[in-house]
């Protein structure tokens, strides 16, 4: 399972972010099929509401190509959401597409994300998101997806949620390896971070180019590869959790870019060469994720439904 990906996404209508969107129809289809081909069977899309979410587009795409995508509720980040009122209410929002479904569809989002963060300093929006979607996990046990911004605000991320009542074992915090150009700092916090019991997003692998988003260069796989490998020898490879963050029409096989195949086809043998066994590498994409899903309260997460499944009830 892929943890954070975007399955539909449309930022088109955001200054900064117009380069951020997916196709729909057979290219998507295609896509989700080589996905599935290559051995995967599931994947989270972290697109909510206000990123451009299609969930009739979504059932149609797991109905074609047997794929079960899981859906998320939230806001992203701030130049990117609409303005919060009033916590309770935005947290009641979130409950009701956990809990009843997303609008007249009858499809539940089951993981709340991705929250955000970005470069600019931390301020009332980023306080009352958080709180809301603790709220919303307190209430149904959904696990949380967060977006960094590189680490940027991961302990703050870290320290907001648990202290609004969140496990750290229903806490992945997104796109810590895009920190890594900072060499060991960054993986010495992201280590600091998994022995808090929340997991860690190595969730951008592929994205090897200058981020004009960002305004540096990202990481190569190579250097991704040796931090995973750093991270399991340190007892911490049950926090890692992988994804590419699909999110750019240059970012599909179609165009030429790695889609969601590349941690299959590429990831996985860099890890191997680097001595991580296969069993330890497949761990990574199942075991992980699996209990990130339920956050150790089995009892209480609520259990996604391929949107296959759901189209044909």
């Amino acid at each position: 399972m892929l943890y954070h990906e975007h399955v539909t996404l449309d930022n088109r209508d955001k200054p900064g972010l117009t380069a951020y969107w997916l196709p729909k129809g057979a290219v998507m289809e295609d896509e989700l099929r080589a996905y599935a081909a290559a051995g995967g069977r599931s994947l989270v899309s972290l697109t909510n509401d206000c990123m451009g979410r299609d969930v009739d587009e979504m059932r149609r795409l797991s109905v074609a190509t047997s794929v079960q995508i899981i859906l998320a509720t939230g806001l992203y980040t701030r130049p990117a959401s609409p303005p919060i009122a009033d916590v309770a209410r935005l947290a009641s929002e979130f409950v009701r597409e956990l809990s009843d479904g997303i609008g007249a569809t009858g499809v539940r989002a089951a993981v709340i994300g991705e929250i955000g963060t970005g470069a600019w300093p931390i301020g009332q929006f980023e306080r009352d998101l958080f709180h809301a979607a603790a709220l919303a996990h307190l209430e149904t046990g959904a696990p949380i997806a967060t977006h960094s911004h590189g680490g940027k605000y991961a302990r703050w991320q870290l320290d907001e949620l648990t202290s609004h009542g969140v496990r750290p074992e229903s806490i992945a915090i997104g796109h810590l390896d895009e920190g890594l150009i900072f060499g060991d700092r960054q993986l010495d916090m992201i280590a600091a971070l998994g022995r808090r019991g929340c997991y860690v997003g190595f969730d951008t692998i592929g994205i090897t180019y200058y981020s004009q988003y960002m305004k540096r260069q990202q990481p190569s796989d190579d250097q991704r590869a040796v931090a995973v490998r750093r991270l399991i020898d340190m007892g911490l490879g049950p926090q890692i959790l992988l994804a590419h963050d699909i999110c750019r029409p240059d970012h599909l096989s179609a165009n030429r870019g790695w889609g969601y195949t590349h941690i299959f086809k590429t990831f996985l043998p860099l890890l191997e060469r680097e001595g991580v066994d296969r069993a330890t590498c497949e761990s990574l994409l199942k075991d992980n994720p699996a209990r990130w899903l339920v956050g150790g309260s089995v009892a209480h997460a609520p259990r996604p439904r391929p949107l296959a499944a759901e189209a044909e009830a």
